[in-house]
């Protein structure tokens, strides 16, 4: 499936800024990526283990960026079909958390079961798996 022909849905929010601490938080439809920048950016790029998991009704995502760039998280089932996108964009170098609520890109609730999440940076390709248990 080519992720070209995605639909867009819902529209994209800068919730706030602060200068001081260089603080980000971004809320897409159902999902918050937070972004902080503490200082020199990390050596390497990694994609942690969800917490919690299991989880019941949502669950964050932490991930480290070596660089910044153009970053792609997205979640799949078990046979591989897309089920939604959490990040699809650019982001800074540094740590960075999403919540998943366990909802589609359409907004309806998924099903309890696996669920595996990817993320796509420069230089960096990584998946983990998740169960949702209601």
């Amino acid at each position: 499936m080519g992720l070209e022909k995605w639909p867009t849905y819902g529209r994209l929010d800068v919730v706030g800024a602060n200068s001081i601490n260089n603080v980000v938080s971004i809320l897409l439809n159902t999902v918050t990526i937070t972004s902080v920048a503490l200082g020199a950016p990390p050596a390497v790029s990694t994609l942690n283990q969800n917490f919690p998991n299991p989880f019941n009704p949502r669950t964050t995502v932490a991930f480290t960026l070596a660089r910044g760039g153009p970053v792609q998280l997205f979640v799949f089932d078990v046979s591989g079909r897309l089920i939604t996108r959490l990040v699809d964009g650019t982001l800074t170098a540094g740590p960075h958390e999403v919540v998943w609520s366990g909802l589609t890109h359409e907004g309806q609730t998924v099903a309890s079961g696996v669920y595996y999440y990817r993320l796509q940076a420069p230089g960096f390709v990584r998946s983990r798996k998740m169960v949702l248990l209601k």
